[in-house]
């Protein structure tokens, strides 16, 4: 996960990058779920899909292959760090 921040909006994002080392070609099928799922889900306990990017550095004439990532919104939270705490405090 990466921080960038919307330039039209100005709010921050995180943007996932989407693996493709292991690809020889096309799109990961597993990518392809999760944006679909992301996409149709709608619920507040499940993160909003706001866009795809690309970069803008791709040349596949080239063989060089652009970069996805999905944004998604920013939290300012780390999971890992609220499941360690509220581990904690059942064991005590």
């Amino acid at each position: 996960m990466y921080l960038a921040k919307d330039l039209a909006t100005g709010e921050e994002v995180a943007l996932k990058k989407v693996r493709m080392d292991n690809e020889k070609e096309g799109f990961p099928i597993t990518a392809i779920r999760e944006i679909k799922l992301l996409s149709m889900l709608q619920h507040d306990n499940i993160i909003n899909l706001r866009e795809i990017v690309r970069s803008q550095g791709a040349l596949p004439s080239r063989g060089l292959r652009c970069a996805l990532a999905l944004a998604v919104p920013h939290a300012a939270r780390n999971l890992d760090l609220t499941f360690a705490g509220s581990n904690k405090h059942r064991q005590g």
